[in-house]
């Protein structure tokens, strides 16, 4: 048992005895320990209200029972379930303080991974539940009477949603650049014959997917009907921090009527709607 006895008759509570056991934990010599308060193992992540506590205890002699953050010789933190209590003399003074440490730091760890872990497992039921939603999605918004064509389309939007997939998991699932959401979607479709304009905009992980859904939309239309079914043209792609409805194609066929809504644009209405 880790331990440091108090002389309760000076000032401050001085320590008196410190054990073995407390000097391996603390990494401190007996000499730099005796005479000195134990707030010396305090430090800046120390808790306040757990020093308070001990403080209140000490002045109305009763046992005090805390789990607080100390820290060892070198600096390096360590998590202390402290347990103080009064100890009186044959003629019933008081004379120490007792108290005893016992080392938290293994436990408070293996639940900070056991938190992290289940975390981790929310989160990636929360990621798998959006793209089986999104699939679904583009399985019932996919519309062909040719069952050929209608697998191929369902085929291009999995695969758009692979590319996001490999896109996120590249920048850890943090905010993705519009910019390169952007090319993502238009590398199979000649992403060198597209002109990208506009301010860096950063995009949340969570709007990623649908968005780009819409993108790899467009980029079917332009490869199918519009700027891309040619050799030569170019499709421009602008946007802004102020919303404008623009679209254009250089040196191409007519973009297809665009009273025709295609999947993408219905996904991503509605996760904008949601």
């Amino acid at each position: 048992m880790r331990m440091v006895v108090t002389d309760a008759t000076q000032d401050d509570n001085l320590i008196v005895l410190a054990n073995p056991a407390f000097l391996n934990l603390t990494g401190y010599e007996v000499n730099e320990v005796l005479g000195r308060n134990c707030r010396f193992l305090q430090g800046e992540a120390t808790s306040a209200a757990a020093v308070a506590e001990i403080r209140s205890g000490l002045r109305e002699r009763r046992e005090v029972s805390v789990e607080l953050l100390n820290y060892r010789k070198d600096g390096k933190p360590f998590w202390n379930r402290l347990h103080t209590s009064p100890i009186y003399d044959d003629d019933g003074r008081f004379v120490y303080h007792f108290g005893s440490q016992i080392d938290s730091t293994e436990y408070h760890r293996i639940q900070s991974l056991e938190a992290s872990e289940h975390r981790f497992l929310l989160e990636l039921d929360h990621r798998a539940n959006n793209v089986l939603a999104l699939v679904d999605s583009i399985v019932r918004l996919t519309k062909s009477d040719n069952s050929a064509l209608h697998a191929a389309s369902v085929q291009n939007g999995i695969q758009s949603l692979a590319r996001t997939h490999s896109l996120l998991s590249r920048r850890r699932w943090q905010n993705v650049p519009l910019r390169e959401a952007i090319q993502t979607q238009l590398e199979p479709y000649g992403a060198s014959r597209a002109v990208l304009e506009g301010p860096d905009i950063m995009l949340l992980a969570h709007a990623v997917q649908p968005l780009a859904l819409f993108i790899h939309e467009l980029a079917i239309n332009a490869a199918t009907h519009g700027s891309l079914s040619g050799k030569t043209g170019q499709v421009a792609i602008r946007w802004s921090d102020i919303p404008q409805k623009t679209d254009s194609s250089r040196s191409g066929k007519r973009l297809a009527d665009r009273r025709r809504r295609r999947t993408g644009s219905r996904i991503r209405d509605g996760d904008c709607r949601s």
